[in-house]
């Protein structure tokens, strides 16, 4: 059995629930994996509109779950909340994604499933989607925010442990043994860069493949505002201090 974590903020005129429905379905036709067990889990992050509803409706009607937070905690810490959730099933995996269809529900699959695969044949702590744009993909977004997305994985990946491509890419799938070295109890710090400070507070050196995903959609608005990005400036010194304490032992 393994678990996709979904937070959700005010999602009730975006998202697509008939989508995820499908997702066991469409996992149980990949070759080996017939009758494998995934769980959706929705985080209701302290939504303000009919969010909540929706979400225990469809889960009435299917294997999903929903957690529901009495307030607004951000996206980092309502994945969190869902992990910590999650790891009281021991579940096999864990993975997340955002509610606003960014990436189609048929990548999902095809990204849990190479997890699932891949994990057979070798040691294998976490999988993650990488937007590239390679011939026959179709990952579209402004050229605005692809800049800004390679100048902030450009300095993040100086002096790192791990060199990612994408680390910001919002999908990724996390083994059983991942959770055993890393500490959720305490909140994280950051909002924009959940995954770099979740790998990072391993207590020793992970095994992170990285494979292309097909298909990635912008969604929302193109636009920074000159807060976001002081707020993305000051996330990255926390995160670049994060760092350090991790090569110099102390994590």
């Amino acid at each position: 059995m393994g678990f996709l974590i979904v937070p959700c903020f005010n999602e009730a005129l975006r998202i697509q629930l008939n989508d995820f429905q499908t997702l066991d379905f469409k996992l149980c036709k990949l070759g080996s994996l017939e009758n494998y067990d995934i769980r959706i889990m929705f985080v209701d992050d302290g939504s303000t509109d009919n969010t909540n509803q929706l979400l225990q409706d469809f889960s009435g009607k299917t294997k999903s779950q929903v957690l529901t937070l009495s307030r607004n905690i951000g996206k980092a810490n309502a994945i969190r909340q869902g992990m910590l959730e999650a790891e009281k099933q021991r579940p096999a995996f864990i993975a997340y994604t955002d509610a606003d269809g960014a990436f189609p529900i048929d990548v999902i699959v095809r990204i849990i499933a190479a997890f699932i695969e891949i994990s057979r044949r070798q040691n294998l702590d976490a999988l993650s989607a990488a937007r590239v744009k390679l011939a026959g993909n179709q990952i579209r977004r402004t050229f605005l925010r692809h800049l800004i997305g390679r100048i902030i994985a450009t300095i993040l990946g100086i002096r790192a442990p791990y060199q990612l491509y994408d680390s910001q890419s919002g999908l990724k799938v996390f083994s059983r043994t991942f959770f055993d070295f890393v500490d959720l109890k305490v909140p994280f710090k950051t909002r924009w860069f959940l995954d770099w400070e979740l790998i990072l507070r391993s207590h020793r050196k992970l095994d992170i493949l990285e494979i292309p995903a097909e298909q990635w959609t912008e969604i929302g608005k193109s636009k920074i505002s000159t807060f976001e990005i002081v707020r993305i400036l000051f996330e990255i010194v926390k995160v670049k201090t994060l760092q350090r304490k991790w090569r110099n032992g102390f994590i």
